[in-house]
Order: structure tokens, then sequence, then C-alpha cells
């Protein structure tokens, strides 16, 4: 069930369960962007950072031409927690900043 695995997935990344997240995402065909975003939050904070790199370069071949701040703007600032939106965006600064 591929929806099911991608939604408990975002949940999980949300819950900071980031291992259990990882593994719902790897249930799924085809990861869409927006959950990817999450998946490099899970690597990252796993200590994966060449696999959090490597979705990284996924999503930005996913929105070619913009820039990670567009990109985080697009995937991330809609939440209403700011707290999750600065949490994220500063990852995926650090992950891109480290490739």
């Amino acid at each position: 069930m591929g929806w099911y695995d991608d939604f408990r997935g975002v949940l999980l990344t949300t819950a900071g369960r980031y291992r259990e997240a990882a593994d719902c995402y790897a249930k799924v065909v085809t990861v869409t962007p927006w959950s990817l975003i999450r998946l490099v939050v899970c690597h990252s904070e796993l200590g994966e950072i060449k696999q959090a790199q490597d979705v990284l370069a996924k999503v930005k071949a996913h929105y070619r031409g913009l820039s990670l701040d567009q990109i985080i703007d697009t995937e991330v600032d809609f939440y209403q927690d700011a707290t999750v939106c600065v949490r994220y965006r500063a990852i995926l600064e650090r992950i891109d900043d480290q490739e």
C-alpha cells in the first residue's frame, strides 16, 4: 500500500522516528518530492549524510531550475508549526552545504 507507507513515513518523520520513517519510504514505489524532502531529514538525523545528499540530489533534479530556498518554500514552509519548518530548512541547508 504505497499511499499508506508514504503517509505513515511523513507522520513518523514529524514524530522524530527516522529509521521507521525511512523504512516506510523504502516500501513506496514512487516517493513524491514532498516525501523525499522528509527522507533527506531522516537520513541526516540518522547520520547517513551520503544517503541524505543522494536523496537531495533527486529532489533538486525534480525541481530543476529552482534554488534550494524555492524548493523548501514549495515543499516545507506550508507547515503551521514554524518549529518544524525551521528545523527542516536548517537540515536541508546543512546537507546542501556539504555537497
